[in-house]
């Protein structure tokens, strides 16, 4: 991905982000990119120390927690994260994605709760994601019709109306 977007537009992925993004949101996005994403089973162990890290972070500040969960979601298989997933439950007795959408904000919680998402049912994901933009689509292009309408009606009554107004 990253080779092919540098012969298309002759600058890294990575340097596209940077200048079109900042603060967390850049790094989530920098660390995804990277593809430095760990592959291979889930390590129970591990799981449940990830998911204590995420549930303490829950209580830490903001900057605290939102590293902690990049660290975590960027990096880890998702065998793993399914995991670490079922563990946050048994210690914080909430899914991660209602904590995610309570203690987050803007474009840092839709990358996390896509990310959740994803790894929880990716089908299922990119499904829901297509459907919401088709759904916009035709909203736009409902507009768009009712626009073409109103206008074609005013110019077929304008030169009417103009017509009336002269005479």
């Amino acid at each position: 991905m990253n080779a092919a977007y540098r012969n298309t537009y002759k600058k890294s992925l990575e340097e596209a982000i940077h200048s079109d993004t900042s603060g967390h949101f850049c790094r989530i996005l920098v660390s995804l990119v990277q593809g430095a994403r760990e592959e291979g089973p889930a390590d129970v162990e591990r799981a449940c120390t990830d998911s204590q890290e995420l549930a303490d972070a829950c209580n830490a500040e903001s900057d605290d927690m939102e590293m902690k969960f990049m660290s975590i979601l960027c990096t880890r298989s998702f065998p793993h994260l399914r995991r670490v997933f079922q563990e946050f439950v048994k210690y914080t007795n909430k899914d991660i994605e209602q904590i995610i959408k309570k203690e987050m904000s803007g474009d840092v919680k839709n990358a996390f709760y896509g990310i959740v998402r994803s790894v929880k049912n990716q089908p299922s994901y990119f499904s829901d994601r297509l459907y919401k933009a088709m759904k916009v689509l035709v909203i736009y292009t409902e507009k768009l019709i009712r626009s073409w309408f109103f206008i074609k009606l005013f110019f077929c009554l304008g030169n009417n109306l103009l017509v009336g107004v002269g005479g």
